[in-house]
């Protein structure tokens, strides 16, 4: 008998074998594996069934119950129901007394090893050969308890002779089968885990072989002595070598000992400080090219070498310096340019001045007719027109100048303490004849009690004068302007409104920009160049103010500035 059940055992051993070589397959994947396991089991499970140990017609004893718990414990639902499936269906084609009984084995054997298996997952735990060996006693009682339902000779026939043969040499036999298969499985894992990791790691060395390779910069690694560890295909075209030329050589052998002696210090110094080193120089390459290279030099240790090494990336900045250069060339040219208008502006209205006061000076005799009466009215009407046209002239000419100054950093802020509400009643003296000449009413509203503003006199002056007479040039006959004064935290607010042609919004910030085309500019008139804002927006601009202006097409315009009342933003500085 017991011999019968050993033969069982070698059975066993030869499913295991048979079972590694099924988990080998390559070809087949995961569900094709899980499938023929579970016709391998239950294959052993109906050879088994062919040599049985017959205890009486129609009931035999054999090693299924090993194998159907083994297949539902190591491999899974699928294999378990595949194994039961064909063991069960052979049980039942060979009939018999006990079709029955070993049904009912086949069934508890295979949840059996099902059921522990679920258990163990749970727990996140590995079952060892003591625990196989409690599995394989559990099972086996189990199958004994089936017995029972046996007829009764039989019955008694398995306790007298079977009985403990039974339970011992089988639960061994599970426990051994367990341990064999679960190593079989461990090992083939980490056989798997080792492929794929090797897979990974030949495809990021492929990967990065590929930057290393094809990267447009020149990438070296060097020990200590200055030895070349890896070159990449780039660095060594700069060179005019292969990289198999350059590999285990020194640096020594391709440049200058003094380039070279360069290199290793840099080299020495990332080494020692452990620290990324960056800097750009020139360099001339055996390619017969000279580079300006921006390079970063980062330290790597080697544990697997036993070595330290310097990581060298060498990027070709050449052409972005050389476009650097023509930038910064083209603006000076652009500087040199600017300040070459400005001194031509400027020489051009001085040399303007002299003529334009004796045109003006003389004008003004022969219209006020000073030294005697003029022949005809005619000579008057024309002398009268001299005069204006030399007074426009002169308007522009000191407009220029100013733009000149601005431009040229000339212009000065003399901060002082201005009376405002006097500063506008000087201004609107001046210009009240040339408005009430062209019909324009003029509304002053300066509030009471305001502080003196601290700012440059001369500079306010020609602000109010500027925005009036930009102003009355746009206003129509008949029409109004609005000056008002008003003080509040700290600033001074000065609004000059028209009630004239007004602008256009997408026009607006044309106006702050001189020497613009005529036909771009719709608030200028005929008689000036729209210079006055500009002017204004810059005079503003070094008191540290605010300028802003509000239109409307065809109802008018309002221009408004903000000054510190204190002057705190402003001092006797040179605008630019």
């Amino acid at each position: 008998m017991v011999i019968e059940l050993i033969r069982g055992v070698a059975l066993l051993l030869a499913l295991c074998y048979l079972d590694s070589i099924v988990q080998r397959l390559p070809r087949i994947g995961d569900k094709g594996r899980v499938v023929m396991s579970g016709l391998l089991y239950g294959g052993i499970c109906v050879v088994g069934m062919m040599a049985p140990i017959n205890l009486a017609p129609g009931i035999i004893f054999d090693a299924r119950s090993v194998v159907l718990s083994i297949a539902g414990l190591y491999g899974g639902p699928v294999v378990g129901v595949v194994a039961a499936v064909i063991a069960g269906g052979y049980r039942l084609w060979l009939g018999g007394a006990g079709a029955g009984v070993g049904l009912c084995v086949v069934l508890t054997s295979m949840v059996a090893g099902l059921a522990y298996r679920h258990f163990l997952e749970s727990r996140q735990r590995r079952a060892g050969v003591v625990q196989l060996l409690v599995f394989g006693f559990i099972v086996h009682a189990l199958s004994i308890g089936w017995f029972m339902f046996l007829p009764a000779p039989a019955v008694a026939n398995v306790i007298d002779r079977l009985a403990v043969p039974y339970l011992i040499v089988f639960s061994l036999a599970t426990a051994l089968l367990g341990w064999i298969v679960a190593d079989i499985r461990d090992r083939l894992t980490t056989e798997r885990e080792l492929a794929r990791a090797t897979r990974a790691l030949r495809e990021s060395e492929e990967k990065l072989r590929a930057v290393v390779e094809y990267s447009p910069n020149g990438i070296t690694l060097k020990d200590r002595a200055g030895n070349f560890l890896i070159v990449n295909t780039t660095y060594a075209r700069w060179q005019g070598a292969s990289v198999a030329d350059m590999v285990g050589k020194s640096i020594a052998d391709f440049f200058p000992a003094s380039e070279a002696a360069e290199s290793v210090a840099k080299d020495r110094l990332v080494f020692d400080s452990k620290q990324v080193w960056s800097g750009e120089y020139m360099r001339q390459f055996a390619d017969g090219n000279s580079r300006h290279l921006k390079i970063h030099k980062v330290p790597v240790a080697l544990p697997a070498l036993g070595v330290d090494a310097v990581l060298t990336i060498l990027t070709d900045i050449s052409e972005a310096k050389w476009t650097e250069a023509q930038l910064l060339r083209a603006r000076d040219e652009a500087i040199t340019a600017s300040l070459a208008k400005s001194e031509f502006l400027a020489r051009m209205s001085h040399e303007f001045r002299t003529p334009l006061n004796a045109i003006l000076g003389f004008s003004e005799i022969l219209k006020q007719e000073y030294f005697g009466p003029l022949g005809a009215d005619r000579y008057r009407d024309y002398a009268k027109d001299i005069h204006i046209s030399a007074e426009l002239l002169l308007e522009l000419v000191n407009d220029l100048l100013d733009i000149a100054a601005i431009e040229g950093g000339r212009i000065r802020v003399d901060v002082q303490a201005i009376d405002i509400a006097a500063a506008v009643d000087q201004c609107v003296r001046t210009i009240i004849d040339r408005l009430s000449a062209r019909g324009i009413r003029l509304g002053v509203d300066v509030a009471d009690g305001l502080q003196p503003l601290h700012a440059d006199e001369r500079a306010v002056k020609q602000i109010l004068l500027n925005l009036l007479s930009n102003a009355s040039k746009f206003t129509p006959k008949d029409g109004v302007i609005d000056i008002a004064i008003r003080q509040s935290d700290g600033r001074t607010r000065i609004v000059v409104s028209d009630t004239g042609v007004g602008i256009s919004g997408e026009h607006l910030t044309e106006l702050r920009k001189p020497f613009q085309a005529r036909g771009s500019q719709p608030y200028r008139s005929e008689d000036g160049w729209g210079l006055g804002l500009t002017i204004v927006q810059a005079l503003v601009e070094l008191h540290g103010g605010d300028f802003g202006i509000e239109s409307e097409l065809g109802v008018g315009t309002t221009v408004s500035v903000d000054l510190p009342t204190d002057g705190n933003h402003t001092g006797n500085r040179a605008g630019a």
